[in-house]
């Protein structure tokens, strides 16, 4: 008799078990799809966020070697500067009166008894509007010296131009860019690679979407 009352005992107790083992498996299916869910919408914001990264770097053109362009460039235009300031003659000029002058067609304004100096580096002209025009010609050591800072500023603006920005400040900030947009790239696609696996997005997706039907 006592084994016939064990007998229901332990057929409930394997059904509780199978319920339980049932459940155990539900659950750990739904922590799957979430863990697959969140590590395919990683991926679709690494790909917008490459993207990103990607558009910098077809925008922006300027790298290290082209800095390097500019900085030569610009280093020049100063020493040849710096040369011609050293071997340019100056022009004082006083003003006994108030007096509105042109400086190679530049307005100036002087009170009285004010003071300024022109560094004559090329051909000058301070013109008192209505009553003088003064000219003044450099010799030769001076007038090629002159040439040389215009010849200096003319390949810097030239190579400005060609990386598409306005100064070697503007250079340098855009090489910090495209630098910044390299590294992301390339941690990015560390990353796709880390979540992707052997997936594609779309195996990716279709996997989430395969187990989420088995749960539901």
């Amino acid at each position: 008799g006592g084994a016939e009352a064990e007998g229901p005992g332990l057929v409930d107790g394997g059904a509780d078990d199978l319920v339980a083992r049932s459940d155990l498996d539900h659950r750990r299916r739904e922590i799957e799809v979430a863990q697959l869910r969140e590590r395919h919408d990683r991926v679709v914001r690494h790909l917008a966020a490459r993207a990103e990264a990607e558009a910098v770097l077809e925008r922006v053109a300027v790298d290290d070697a082209v800095v390097a362009e500019i900085e030569a460039a610009h280093l020049e235009v100063v020493r040849a500067d710096a040369a011609a300031q050293a071997g340019a003659a100056a022009m004082a000029l006083h003003a006994l009166g108030p007096v509105e002058l042109l400086v190679d067609g530049q307005p100036v304004e002087l009170a009285v008894e004010e003071a300024t100096e022109i560094s004559v580096t090329g051909p000058t002209s301070v013109t008192v509007p209505g009553a003088v025009r003064i000219e003044v010609r450099p010799g030769a050591e001076a007038q090629a010296l002159g040439e040389r800072v215009a010849a200096a500023r003319a390949a810097l603006a030239s190579r400005c131009h060609r990386a598409g920005v306005a100064d070697l400040a503007e250079a340098r900030g855009a090489a910090a860019e495209r630098a910044a947009a390299e590294r992301t790239s390339r941690d990015l696609q560390q990353r796709l690679a880390d979540d992707l696996r052997d997936l594609t997005v779309d195996g990716l997706a279709s996997k989430v979407a395969g187990l989420a039907e088995r749960i539901e």
